[in-house]
């Protein structure tokens, strides 16, 4: 059952987008894996709608638990080629969902859960952005994670107000396969130095979205890439650029880029024949070092590289390296 509602027009809203829901007929599972947490019945009490049923969501993780540093405390053989194989299987349901015209939202971490073999799963799709064809009655979504919002959608202010659209969606998958693939460094995550460095008027990391200072693709005043972050050259040309397109805007040409926003099925087809399994020709494996799987145009790891850097500088090593 569904957690208590305040009033009876809540009610009826949320009985009303969920009889939409159930009437898309969405699959939760494509090739035998789960893949979205759909509506699957709708549940009455006396004749009152009280909730709904969804598959059962086994696998144990959330998307977080994959990025951060210590994901080798829940995956021992944790190696960048995982982080791939989760960046490819999100942007696969993702682009599934647009296929059947159905906008996320709210994508934030708690709402991706993840499994040991590189499943990923969404849930909460209650919050979903949905359109009901028939009636032609918007549910819209009015939640999400700032950090992972595009910019069109904080530039107006409260949620309810704004427009959420496939074109978001892919901003908020652009900045997870981000942090899968770059050491969960944020796009838009800086070190503040110079005259604004431990300054309250250093940009929040919400204005830096609506600005779009992220300083792996350009030149921000005062800020700088976080030393624990990866360069660029670690990722395939393809994929750098494929970021590009997606990041390198101003608060001037948000509106005009959202269209070359690299898109879910885009991303897909690219991470393709890197999420491939062993033996992959794309990616190579460090004779130093087993833990170290790396994208083949390197020449040699760029792991090893960055962990002898690292112990110059005499920083700690990083547990992913």
């Amino acid at each position: 059952p569904h957690k208590k509602f305040r009033t009876e027009e809540d009610r009826n809203e949320l009985h009303r987008k969920i009889e939409t829901m159930y009437s898309m007929k969405i699959k939760t599972r494509i090739d035998n894996i789960l893949r979205v947490a759909w509506v699957e019945d709708i549940l009455y009490e006396n004749g009152v709608f009280v909730g709904y049923v969804m598959p059962r969501v086994t696998v144990p993780y959330k998307i977080f638990h994959v990025t951060r540093d210590d994901r080798k405390k829940i995956f021992p053989n944790y190696t960048w080629k995982y982080s791939v194989q989760y960046a490819y299987n999100l942007s696969w349901v993702v682009w599934y969902l647009h296929m059947n015209d159905i906008i996320i939202g709210d994508m934030n971490m708690n709402n991706i859960a993840v499994g040991s073999r590189g499943e990923v799963v969404l849930i909460d799709c209650d919050s979903f952005d949905i359109w009901d064809k028939k009636t032609g009655v918007h549910y819209k979504c009015t939640v999400g994670l700032r950090e992972l919002l595009a910019p069109e959608l904080q530039m107006v202010g409260k949620l309810s107000n704004a427009t959420f659209s496939k074109e978001s969606d892919n901003f908020s998958l652009a900045i997870h396969i981000f942090r899968l693939l770059m050491n969960n460094a944020d796009p838009f995550g800086a070190k503040v130095y110079g005259r604004n460095r431990d300054s309250k008027t250093a940009v929040s990391a919400n204005q830096a979205i609506i600005n779009g200072e992220c300083p792996h693709f350009r030149t921000v005043p005062d800020k700088k890439v976080p030393d624990y972050a990866p360069g660029l050259d670690l990722l395939p040309p393809d994929i750098a650029a494929a970021f590009t397109r997606t990041f390198l805007y101003t608060q001037a040409t948000v509106r005009t880029s959202m269209k070359n926003r690299t898109t879910a099925e885009q991303w897909n087809r690219l991470l393709l024949k890197y999420a491939q399994p062993e033996p992959n020709p794309y990616l190579r494996t460090c004779d130093a070092d087993a833990a170290h799987v790396y994208p083949i145009h390197h020449t040699t790891c760029p792991f090893c590289a960055a962990r002898k850097k690292k112990a110059l500088l005499g920083q700690k090593e990083n547990r992913l390296i």
